[in-house]
């Protein structure tokens, strides 16, 4: 996943380089010919209202991944499901269970349990691809206000144990034990106000930075163990609802909460002869993420292509 986000990151780089490439600098009809000494001045750009299109990398800091590390705890704040440890969950009706039928089935065992030690280490997000929209309001060369919309879908992984009552290795070792994978799916939707400041490199692009506030709202899609065993695998589900009948089901509740933080953005915008602009940056966010009943706060990191429609129009500076 590393490599691919590296790779990813190249793409964006290459293709911003050949946004401005020697070629298309000659082709740039939205600056007019001014002199160097124009750019000691201030460039005014007249107001205008712009719209983009947006997409990017995002890591995910780890701090929420404690959500979903299998041991329960948390309040989801659902009035019908509640969050259940692995063994709870495998056990979940008693010893007599379905649910516990299906796990000695799979495993083809008689007995099973967790020890303490089988709980996942700290679990981590994969890297993840982010979608979004941008409305911007330019003032002139230095001074933007802008809003973004992004929706990002994430997925933590860890791994746990089980212990069998079999002795592997032909009664040679001390215990049966077996690797499983747990997972977290949730769906984010950030929104980003903030202001931009840019200050110009030449006639085709400027270095961008920008600080603002965010509305970070998220929600719990699943979180769930996958255990394999006689050719085929199984998933348990550890937000469930359970009644006395035996019968499991998902929250009837949304799962989403909702919370603030802020951020900081540096990077490159463009200006291309074909009628847009283009912005490449980095946004380090200083997130609340709210999980059920509980918030953690995490650092983000995005890389994020921005493509914008129209491209401003410069002058240069008025004597």
């Amino acid at each position: 996943m590393k490599r691919a986000l590296q790779l990813f990151t190249m793409i964006l780089f290459i293709g911003l380089a050949a946004f401005v490439s020697p070629k298309l600098q000659a082709q740039v009809y939205n600056y007019d010919p001014h002199v160097d000494e124009d750019l000691l001045g201030e460039l005014e750009r007249p107001r205008k209202l712009q719209f983009g299109m947006r997409m990017g990398a995002m890591i995910a800091g780890g701090a929420p991944t404690a959500f979903y590390s299998g041991q329960g705890g948390f309040d989801l704040g659902d009035g019908s499901a509640n969050l259940y440890s692995i063994d709870e969950r495998l056990n979940l009706g008693g010893a007599n269970s379905y649910t516990r039928a299906q796990v000695l089935e799979l495993l083809n065992v008689t007995d099973f349990y967790i020890p303490a030690d089988g709980y996942p280490t700290p679990a981590s997000y994969d890297p993840a691809v982010l979608m979004g929209v941008r409305v911007m309001q330019r003032f002139n060369l230095g001074n933007a206000l802008i809003f973004d919309a992004d929706f990002i879908r994430l997925r933590s992984r860890a791994a746990w144990q089980l212990v069998t009552n079999l002795l592997p290795d032909q009664g040679q070792g001390t215990e049966d034990r077996r690797d499983f994978g747990i997972f977290g799916e949730e769906e984010r939707l950030q929104l980003h106000l903030g202001y931009r400041t840019a200050s110009p490199i030449d006639k085709s692009m400027s270095y961008v930075l920008g600080l603002g506030v965010n509305m970070v709202s998220t929600r719990i899609t699943d979180h769930y163990v996958v255990i394999e065993g006689q050719g085929r695998s199984e998933e348990f589900d550890l937000i469930t609802t359970f009644n006395p009948n035996g019968q499991t089901g998902p929250a009837t509740g949304s799962l989403t909460g909702t919370s603030f933080g802020a951020y900081g953005r540096i990077g490159l915008e463009a200006y291309v002869p074909n009628g847009s602009g283009v912005e490449l940056t980095y946004r380090l966010g200083y997130d609340t993420i709210v999980l059920g009943r509980e918030k953690f706060r995490a650092l983000t990191h995005v890389v994020a292509l921005t493509w914008l429609m129209p491209p401003p129009k410069i002058s240069s500076l008025q004597m």
